[in-house]
């Protein structure tokens, strides 16, 4: 599962700053409806 070597990418990325949680959180939310559109 790629997907989760991206989710772990992102979270490295939004982890520091604390005032874009929320929108980490959301384009994680994006990333997990996208993924479940991609072909497996």
């Amino acid at each position: 599962m790629f997907i989760f070597k991206y989710l772990k990418m992102f979270f490295f990325l939004f982890s520091p700053s604390k005032t874009s949680v929320t929108q980490s959180t959301f384009i994680l939310k994006k990333l997990t409806i996208f993924g479940l559109y991609l072909p497996k």
